[in-house]
């Protein structure tokens, strides 16, 4: 479930940057980067047009503290917001305390490892100082950039969307990486456990014959429908060496060690 925040009296500081709430001052250092073509789209929201955009953004960052200025030599160069992530997407966090990262960087100051300094420091105080236990990050498909500051500071790969909805709610492609506090958050997790690992997930010459009994498609179309399955909203559990995935409609029995289907049953009703 999404964490509470308030982040209005914080200041984290790192070898090169300040990292601290955003108050009114800061307007033109950041039109000057938000201005720019290129900066926002990255992060999904268009570049401003005028300073008056700037200044609504600016107000909403300061009155809804959760999220931090990067300020580097004296001057204000991007952003990282600790965002609520949605819920309803990723249902299986509800146990756990956790955010989603958002973050920009002015254009002059790309490729220098500033970014990846900055949220490294923002991720140690949400765990430590804050104990939250996973935190969420995302990035189009197009956007590979931000992929290796995700990677850098952790975060894998966890599930690809193919409508991620920008500011203006249009669809692009794109991916949500996490990274938990400790490993052994995702290991008791057993949805996540086999969300982690759907590409490998996969079934016998007898398996197929089994689940075709309850699910009539091709061998790829059942493949295809259970880890429909699993990616939506469905309960898992563990019992003996094998993880049960019950949703609605059906029962599925998954090999927890080689991630083999041994069988599909329906729900009784």
């Amino acid at each position: 479930m999404n964490a509470q925040i308030d982040i209005s009296s914080v200041i984290l500081k790192t070898k090169r940057l300040t990292l601290r709430p955003f108050n009114e001052n800061d307007l033109d250092d950041f039109y000057e980067y938000a201005k720019v073509e290129g900066v926002g789209e990255c992060a999904g929201w268009p570049h401003h047009s005028n300073k008056e955009i700037t200044r609504i953004v600016l107000k909403d960052f300061i009155e809804q503290k959760k999220t931090f200025a990067i300020v580097y030599e004296n001057k204000v160069i991007g952003s990282i917001g600790i965002e609520m992530y949605d819920e309803n997407v990723l249902w299986e966090l509800s146990n756990y305390s956790a955010r989603e990262l958002g973050y920009v960087l002015s254009k002059d100051y790309w490729n220098k490892g500033i970014m990846t300094e900055a949220i490294k420091e923002v991720i140690r105080y949400l765990f430590e100082d804050l104990n939250l236990e996973i935190l969420v990050c995302g990035h189009y498909d197009f956007n590979q950039r931000s992929y290796n500051v995700q990677k850098k500071c952790g975060f894998k790969h966890y599930r690809f969307l193919n409508d991620c909805r920008n500011h203006l709610q249009e669809k692009i492609p794109g991916y949500i990486s996490i990274l938990a506090k400790t490993d052994a958050l995702i290991e008791r997790n057993y949805n996540i456990f086999l969300i982690q690992n759907i590409e490998n997930i996969h079934t016998t010459k007898l398996g197929y014959e089994r689940i075709r009994r309850i699910i009539s498609e091709s061998d790829d179309e059942i493949l295809y429908q259970i880890k429909k399955i699993i990616l939506e909203k469905c309960y898992v559990i563990k019992k003996g060496k094998n993880l049960y995935v019950y949703n609605d409609e059906y029962v599925i029995c998954i090999n927890h060690n080689t991630l083999n289907i041994i069988t599909c049953k329906k729900v009784k009703k």
